[in-house]
């Protein structure tokens, strides 16, 4: 195998060996901390890069989905909206964003909390 094969074995192998971290949902400070995903005012999770990697898209899935059974409990309890249970999340996640982690802004960008 040449180096450039080489090389590409070993990045692929590195990306494979590390999607089963992401699949744990205590590992979301971990994705975060990385720089993989960041919080949004939707309050739902999303990936801060593109293409999104297929274990990564899973993981954000399944987070998102846990977020909004949340979401519709809340609003259905307190009579309220889903979608302004969803805001007010995403303003107190965003809030609470550890510096060195991202967030996407009202203009659709992510942006690095300082």
């Amino acid at each position: 195998m040449n180096k450039i094969g080489l090389v590409g074995f070993a990045v692929a192998f590195l990306l494979l060996a590390s999607q089963p971290v992401l699949a744990q949902p205590a590992d979301l400070p971990t994705a975060k901390k990385m720089g993989l995903v960041g919080e949004q005012y939707n309050g739902l999770i999303g990936a801060v890069e593109s293409p999104v990697p297929p274990a990564l898209q899973t993981y954000i899935t399944r987070i998102n989905i846990g977020r909004m059974e949340h979401y519709e409990s809340l609003a259905r309890s307190m009579g309220q909206p889903v979608s302004a249970i969803q805001a007010r999340a995403g303003q107190n996640f965003i809030l609470v964003t550890i510096p060195g982690q991202y967030y996407k802004n009202a203009q659709g960008l992510w942006v690095q909390q300082k």
